[in-house]
Order: C-alpha cells, then sequence, then structure tokens
C-alpha cells in the first residue's frame, strides 16, 4: 500500500503555481495573506465555516465546559435544552452514581438494555465496557465516555 501523500503548505503552493497561475500570483503579491486562504479562492480546499469550528471546539471540550456551555446557551437563547444537573463522570472517570440512576431507569422506562444503549451510540458489540461502568467497575475510555454523555444529554427529562 503507497504511502498516503502529504498535505502540507508546501504541496498546495505547488498546486497553485502549477494549476492556478494567477490565484498563485495574487498570493505573492500579497493579496492573499496565507496559502490556504489562496487554496480556498482557488477552489483546492473549502473554507472551514463557524460550524466546522463550533464541533471542533466541542469536541475538544471537557465534560464540565460543556455543561457551561449547554448552560449559557439556555440562558441566551431561550431554548429548553436537555442537560444534566452535574458532570456525567467523577474525576477518576467513573460514571456519577446520579448518571447510573438515570441511566437505569431509561432503560426500565423504556425496556431496553445496556446493549441496546451500545448500539445507539455506536460502541462495538463486543466491547462490554459499557456494562462494566454501569456496575463501576470499569473506566472507560475517552470517546467512549464523549459518546454516553451526548446520548445522555440527548435523553427528554424524566
Amino acid at each position: 500500500m503507497p504511502k498516503k501523500q502529504k498535505r502540507d503548505n508546501a504541496y498546495y503552493e505547488e498546486r497553485l503555481k502549477n494549476e492556478f497561475p494567477l490565484v498563485y500570483a495574487d498570493l505573492k503579491a500579497g493579496k492573499h495573506r496565507t496559502i490556504t486562504e489562496a487554496s480556498v479562492v482557488a477552489g483546492i480546499k473549502t473554507g472551514r465555516t463557524r460550524l466546522h469550528e463550533l464541533k471542533n471546539a466541542w469536541q475538544k471540550a471537557s465534560a464540565q465546559e460543556r455543561l457551561e456551555f449547554l448552560g449559557w446557551l439556555k440562558t441566551t437563547s431561550g431554548t429548553s435544552l436537555h442537560s444534566s444537573p452535574q458532570p456525567v463522570f467523577t474525576k477518576d472517570n467513573y460514571l456519577e452514581p446520579w448518571a447510573k440512576k438515570r441511566i437505569g431507569d431509561i432503560m426500565q422506562s423504556r425496556g431496553i438494555t445496556a446493549r441496546s444503549i451500545r448500539d445507539q451510540i455506536g460502541i462495538p458489540a463486543k466491547d462490554t465496557s459499557l456494562e462494566s461502568a454501569f456496575r463501576g467497575s470499569r473506566i472507560l475510555k475517552r470517546s467512549t465516555r464523549d459518546k454516553i454523555e451526548q446520548w445522555l444529554l440527548s435523553q427528554p427529562p424524566p
């Protein structure tokens, strides 16, 4: 399998020079501040939207930062967002007792199992870490914690 080509500034500058000489000339003349900006103008790359930036920031945010943001959003937009009253995981990355109870209540009221939740949030069938976390005997990977947190926040209030 061939090695994936490196797509750095040198690559895009070379493409601009060969395929879009007018845009490249504008870049050299200072009309475009960066190679990325010139690449967007040429159509080689797509520009990042505010939505891209928000999604990126959300994925990098901690559980506490997400909760604070949702609280801020609720107060500024007037929408009714379902947010948890406190962090879903302890500082040691175990499920908080209230979160275990809430997930248990959701499973009981809907007649679903942990396997159903696993399927909903996209955890592989062989991964039983979610069930272990409900019992309090397992620390979950960051990606799994994020999925559980997002799923829990998306559930309607009791």
